[in-house]
């Protein structure tokens, strides 16, 4: 599964799974995925930590 969309199943909920948005803010639900990237063998890109950097920016600036 692309990283995007893991991203927003944790955030919205997928099936019978509900969503962390409430319990996980954005950086950590990025750091979950790359977590999750990691002991599936997968490499999670460094552009998920630039993107990341730029939106807690974002949200802290409104």
């Amino acid at each position: 599964m692309a990283e995007g969309t893991m991203f927003h199943s944790v955030t919205y909920g997928k099936n019978l799974m509900g969503s962390y948005a409430s319990q996980l803010n954005t950086l950590q639900r990025w750091e979950v995925i790359a977590y999750i990237k990691m002991k599936q063998g997968g490499t999670a890109t460094t552009t998920t930590t630039t993107t990341v950097v730029a939106d807690t920016t974002a949200a802290k600036a409104k």
